[in-house]
């Protein structure tokens, strides 16, 4: 599995909001690719290839996966960031 960063989810983000044309046909072309491996895949008779060919799709759903969820990842991460600076004065007095 691919981390990405927020630098990273947030340019996704940003192709997403201003390109949004070229941003659907980024997510297209790597569905594509993807599909294209998978129907590749029963007729391998090389188990080299065949492994290869897994390790080049789990990147690829892990990208799609990162384009296609950024916005949502780095709103949820906002707001639990919020949700600490908010809740950071209780800690100290439910201790005490």
């Amino acid at each position: 599995m691919i981390n990405f960063d927020k630098t990273m989810l947030g340019a996704f983000r940003s192709i997403q909001g201003v390109m949004a044309n070229d941003y659907q046909r980024i997510v297209h072309g790597l569905q594509e690719q993807d599909r294209e491996l998978a129907r590749q895949e029963p007729t391998c008779k090389d188990e080299i290839i065949l492994r290869w060919n897994q390790g080049a799709r789990q990147v690829l759903a892990d990208l799609i996966e990162a384009l296609i969820t950024a916005r949502d990842v780095l709103e949820k991460e906002r707001e639990n960031e919020e949700e600490k600076k908010r809740t950071a004065h209780l800690t100290g007095s439910a201790i005490g």
